[in-house]
């Protein structure tokens, strides 16, 4: 059976992936290789931190609401040895890839709080446990799309907008076993 990559080594593919995004000939041939649209997968995780000091260990960026969808928050860092790297590792361990909060990801809503990305931080920032609903870039080509409107600060392309309903295949389920 494969093996899950640890968030250590996921983490160093990310940066090579943020490098190469830069370089117009790769996301040429990203576009070239691009497959049929696949539906996203949403899904929920329920974390729990120690104390009001520790963090989650997210770094994320606001995207603003649309006719389509509300502000969603855009992962674009994940601390090293924060709960959200051993949620990535635990998911590793249970060959669960799928479940893992990634760059680019998007969390859908936190503890129940939706479209307003200043309430869904003062949850994260409030809360030593909370629920996440998140939804990962079905293919590269989404993960090229935010990377480059978050280099640029401007706004998410339409045809990047995965976690739409549209673009959804799936709902999130309960969360499955919480974190410590």
């Amino acid at each position: 059976p494969s093996r899950c990559t640890s968030s250590v080594v996921l983490a160093v593919l990310w940066e090579q992936l943020s490098r190469a995004s830069e370089d117009e000939s790769f996301r040429c041939i990203a576009e070239e290789v691009r497959r049929d649209p696949t539906p996203s997968i949403t899904f929920s995780i329920e974390l729990v931190r120690n104390n009001d000091a520790q963090r989650f260990g997210l770094g994320c960026r606001d995207i603003a609401g649309s006719d389509v969808v509300g502000e969603v928050l855009m992962v674009t860092g994940i601390s090293r040895g924060s709960c959200i790297e051993q949620w990535n590792d635990e998911c590793a361990r249970q060959r669960s890839p799928w479940k893992r909060l990634l760059l680019c990801c998007v969390l859908l809503s936190v503890n129940g709080v939706s479209g307003d990305c200043s309430q869904m931080r003062k949850e994260l920032a409030a809360s030593t446990h909370v629920v996440i609903v998140a939804c990962n870039p079905p293919s590269l080509q989404e993960c090229l799309l935010m990377l480059e409107s978050f280099r640029q600060l401007g706004p998410v392309p339409r045809d990047a907008i995965f976690w739409s309903p549209q673009a959804v295949g799936s709902k999130p389920t309960q969360a499955d076993h919480v974190f410590v």
